[in-house]
């Protein structure tokens, strides 16, 4: 073995344990989707206040229905599932404890490395379970407002005791909560139920302290400001809803379509004649190890993180004292800086094969790159949807998501949403698309068939995004990149969709979260 093959043979070992270890983390971290469910009843709950007549048809669908019982199941279930996290972490930070007592009782001598190890994996884990406790108190927050609201005052107190004794702001606004829907009422504090509730549930609080305090004025204003917020909540689902309803119907359309097609034209369809297609790769697997490795893997994964680790020591700030505007600043940055070391790496490795033939790496303006990237996107809309659907009975909400997703949803400076759509809508398609699809995906067609390129560099995709929970539905919207880059053999198609899967993620994201 050469000192090239060995040195890359250690890394790749150490990637696999990194990758495997972040995916592992992922295990017992909520999906994105459960909260964007979320999202969606707070708008419903701002919907279904919408009075009088001229509520338009969507606002009275809503109203028909049961918004408040459908909020309070859907955030029980959110809840139960962060309660079983939460007892998971204690139980292992539990273990954790047990074993450093019996390593000092049978083991005397055991290393200082040793010591730091568990201490930092205490906590670690100490650190989750704090942040797990404020994310269960402030669902059981809103849970206790649902169940006021409906009626359900025992079941409400009940939910708010465990946190009256604390002294926080989630214990004072508890206080409050409990304070005016006890019976007899009692006002709450205004300052705290301001600070300590969003969206709907900040709301209903209010109201009921105005009526509580026999504040008319203040009554009649909230409610005014309510119906300006229920109006905009029924553009935001209108827009959500037809924008989904629209991708949907099209996508199965474009689906009967091509599997029609294939049917009656077989390798002449949009869907045959990919086995035929090929590329002349001049480079060996080596290579191909190479670039993953190097380029994307050992950058992402180590250099990079080392790299912005130390210059936030040197500029002395930290994660938790960014702004939002910063913080979309500082990711915009740190994947400029992945994608510039990914494409450096991959020129470094294949300059001595240049030039290549004109079908690699092809940015063709001449060509239907548009068609095929609205068709692709149309087309994996309805498959990536069903899979996730069946993906979320599967994992039941947890398995992680990309936690850009999080940043997206609660940010609200317009320059910090133009950063984060510039970086996920522009820099992360042409990055990876040009790595994955322009390089991996015909590198591999020298060792297999068409569609097995395709397959493997998909699950290599989607297994980068260091998710479990988003390893299927990204690894069938890649074999929809990976068909129409193999077709057209122009990055731009890809590209395009790509950029548009991204750009509606993003924008569901800011309509839905600005609810809160």
């Amino acid at each position: 073995m050469t000192a090239k093959r060995l040195i890359l043979s250690l890394m790749t070992f150490a990637m696999v344990f990194l990758v495997g270890a972040d995916l592992a983390s992922s295990w017992g971290k909520p999906q994105f989707a459960s909260r964007l469910g979320l999202y969606e009843n707070d708008l419903r709950l701002h919907t279904s206040e919408w009075q009088g007549s001229n509520a338009p048809q969507l606002a009275r669908q809503v109203n028909q229905g049961k918004p408040r019982e459908e909020a309070l199941t859907a955030y029980q279930k959110i809840r139960d599932r962060a309660g079983k996290t939460f007892s998971q972490e204690l139980s292992q930070i539990d273990k954790l404890r047990r074993s450093a007592e019996a390593d000092r009782v049978l083991v005397a001598d055991q290393t200082d490395r040793q010591v730091a190890k568990r201490n930092e994996q205490i906590e670690e884990l100490t650190k989750s379970i704090d942040k797990q406790q404020v994310a269960i108190d402030e669902l059981d927050l809103r849970i206790g407002i649902l169940q006021a609201v409906q009626g359900n005052l025992t079941q409400a107190q009940q939910t708010w005791e465990p946190m009256l004794s604390k002294t926080n702001v989630i214990g004072k606004t508890a206080q409050s909560l409990s304070a005016l829907w006890q019976d007899p009422p009692q006002p709450g504090d205004e300052a705290i139920l301001k600070r300590g509730l969003d969206s709907w549930f900040r709301y209903a609080a209010l109201a009921q302290n105005y009526t509580v305090t026999q504040q008319p004025n203040q009554l009649a204003s909230l409610n005014e400001q309510e119906q300006a917020i229920a109006q905009s909540s029924v553009i935001k689902l209108g827009l959500t809803g037809g924008i989904s309803i629209v991708s949907l119907v099209t996508g199965i359309g474009v689906l009967i379509f091509v599997i029609a097609q294939r049917a009656l034209k077989g390798t002449d369809s949009i869907l045959g004649g990919i086995s035929e297609i090929r590329w002349d790769v001049k480079w060996d697997w080596e290579i191909v190890w190479q670039v993953l490795i190097l380029g994307f893997f050992f950058m992402g994964q180590v250099l990079l993180p080392v790299m912005l680790g130390s210059v936030q020591s040197a500029l002395g700030f930290t994660s938790a004292t960014m702004t939002e505007r910063s913080r979309a600043a500082w990711i915009l940055l740190s994947y400029l800086g992945l994608a510039g070391g990914g494409i450096a790496v991959l020129y470094g490795s294949i300059k001595s094969h240049l030039p290549l033939d004109k079908n690699w790496f092809q940015f063709d303006p001449q060509a239907k790159w548009v068609r095929w990237g609205l068709g692709g996107y149309f087309a994996a809309f309805p498959m990536v949807v069903g899979i996730s659907l069946l993906n979320q009975q599967i994992w039941q909400g947890q398995g992680g998501s990309n936690p850009i997703l999080s940043i997206a949803a609660q940010n609200h400076d317009p320059i910090a949403l133009g950063l984060i759509f510039f970086t996920a809508a522009i820099a992360a398609p042409i990055f990876e698309e040009t790595l994955f699809r322009g390089f991996l995906l015909p590198s591999l067609t020298r060792y297999m068939p068409t569609w097995g390129a395709i397959l493997l560099s998909g699950f290599i995709f989607a297994i980068v995004h260091l998710s479990l929970s988003e390893v299927l539905p990204l690894m069938a919207l890649a074999i929809v990149l990976g068909f129409v880059y193999t077709k057209t053999q122009n990055l731009m198609a890809s590209m395009l969709l790509h950029s548009l899967w991204n750009s509606g993620t993003l924008v569901a994201l800011f309509l839905l979260g600005g609810s809160s």
